[in-house]
């Protein structure tokens, strides 16, 4: 006999299921569409910044940069961007995203400490 009892599929983020409680309270407000479209202005910029010097960031799609670096600063602003939404509107897909988003993550933090 076989054992069909195979577990639902997700689509929640790995990021989020590992966050705890108080972290995920924190990450509660839906930006406006104002906020929004300031984060894209400073996903840019990062980019940008982060572009001038050697990075691993280098040969990734321009998309996939800009939803990763979105993602990113909406975390450090505590908006409610969630990767569902960065796929509806840049068609970036979640693995994409999360490795991308390390790399900002890591490069931003780099960047910052040698300021």
């Amino acid at each position: 006999t076989t054992n069909n009892t195979q577990k639902p599929k997700t689509s929640i983020s790995p990021l989020f299921l590992n966050m705890t409680a108080k972290e995920k309270k924190k990450i509660s407000k839906q930006p406006s569409y104002e906020e929004f479209l300031q984060l894209c202005k400073d996903a840019d910029n990062l980019i940008q910044d982060l572009l001038k010097g050697p990075s691993r960031l280098q040969g990734k799609r321009p998309s996939n940069l800009k939803s990763a670096a979105i993602w990113y600063l909406a975390r450090q602003r505590k908006l409610n961007v969630t990767l569902n939404d960065l796929y509806h509107i840049y068609k970036s897909y979640q693995e994409a995203l999360i490795e991308i988003h390390k790399i900002i993550k890591k490069e931003a933090s780099q960047q910052q400490t040698q300021e």
